[in-house]
């Protein structure tokens, strides 16, 4: 039978009377015990020195107003609180913007050493040792970035809703790796006017090779991605219900058919091109617009890609290609950050991307290429949609 936990005046080990509040608990246990603004908090400790001396230091902090009870922090780890975040924040039926991305960079810090760390010893070192281990690993500095901002998040969320109380957010206190946010300015170019051997321009070789692919959706939304400067997702989701051919207009609500990535809700002008292509695809009261999977649409644009023989393009570089087109007809920025949703003009700076000669033609110089057209595919022709937008 075991020994009796009850509290006991003297320690059993050297036979001195244990402080007012410690108690013995078995050999290398002296638990500490106070109440605290009506709630009592305990901690254990292998000495009864060690015991005494935190029951003071609570008393001082108590009466200084700034004491925090760390019991939470010390119960649990790291990775104990990114587990109840993936669970409670970012379950499957979770609402949150980039849950899914949230959920796969998750799974992989959930592997590291740093996850063992209990929160109450988790320092801005432990973290900056993490990020140098993803270096070593050659993530990218913006992937880097993602999972430290993630982290400071999910330890901010933890000290204001679990009681999981720290003097500081430790990640907030690393330092960033350079690099992160580089702006992405990959363009079409223009092979054609290069001097190279090819014959074609980059843009014209990827439409013919989505014209080329099974399924006929792929080409149609491209060009309208070119055309509107939409996400992949809102293309996705753009349902005809939302589609007002005589005003021109169209209601774009993201993929899930709610809200955007900005979770909201906006009305974007439809140009000429796009109004053409939605007037080929056959205008219908209802459903989807493109009815394609996003998943089957991402591989079968890289699949486009890589057989027009071009390289470092993703979808999403066509929204930048887009917002730099639109801005030569939007020249106030506070109209064209409305058609693109992007939520502020340091984001739509991002996206836009004038060359000098862009900016000359702006200035009153002669345009050297004359007015672009867009070919659009119909019924096996070839025809022009009007444009005075130049090429990029």
């Amino acid at each position: 039978m075991g020994r009796p936990r009850s509290d006991i005046a003297a320690d059993p080990v050297t036979g001195k009377p244990l402080a007012s509040g410690v108690s013995y608990r078995g050999p290398g246990q002296y638990r500490a015990r106070k109440m605290v603004d009506g709630r009592h908090i305990t901690k254990t400790f292998p000495k009864a020195a060690l015991a005494a001396r935190w029951l003071a230091e609570v008393e001082v902090d108590h009466r200084r107003g700034v004491f925090l009870d760390r019991s939470e922090a010390e119960r649990l780890t790291l990775g104990d609180v990114i587990r109840r975040y993936q669970e409670e924040i970012l379950g499957v039926n979770s609402e949150k913007r980039g849950a899914e991305k949230e959920r796969g960079h998750l799974k992989i810090v959930l592997e590291d050493a740093v996850c063992q760390i209990r929160m109450a010893r988790l320092r801005p070192t432990d973290l900056a040792q993490y990020r140098d281990r993803m270096k070593a690993l050659d993530y990218a500095p913006a992937t880097t970035v993602r999972r430290l901002n993630l982290l400071q998040t999910i330890i901010q969320h933890a000290r204001r809703e679990w009681d999981v109380n720290l003097a500081e957010n430790p990640a907030q206190m690393v330092k960033r790796p350079n690099g992160a946010d580089h702006k992405r300015d990959r363009i079409f170019r223009d092979d054609a006017n290069s001097g190279t051997a090819m014959a074609l321009s980059e843009e014209q070789r990827l439409l013919n090779a989505c014209d080329a692919e099974t399924n006929p959706l792929l080409g149609p939304i491209v060009r309208f991605a070119i055309a509107t400067a939409m996400r992949q997702g809102e293309i996705v989701g753009l349902r005809w219900e939302d589609i007002d051919i005589r005003k021109h207009t169209a209601i774009v609500r993201g993929a899930a058919g709610t809200v955007t990535k900005n979770g909201d809700v906006r009305e974007i002008p439809l140009l000429p091109d796009a109004l053409v292509l939605l007037t080929d695809l056959g205008l219908r009261k209802g459903g989807r617009v493109f009815p394609i999977d996003q998943n089957v649409l991402k591989m079968r644009y890289r699949r486009a890609v890589q057989k027009a023989g071009i390289t470092n393009l993703t979808f999403h570089d066509l929204r930048h290609i887009a917002t730099s087109r639109l801005a030569r007809i939007y020249t106030n920025p506070l109209d064209l950050k409305r058609v693109t949703g992007h939520r502020d003009l340091k984001s739509l700076d991002r996206y836009y991307h004038a060359t000098a000669a862009d900016l000359a033609i702006m200035g009153g110089a002669p345009a050297t290429n004359g007015l672009r057209t867009l070919e659009h595919r119909s019924g096996g022709a070839s025809v022009p949609i009007s444009s005075d937008v130049p090429a990029s």
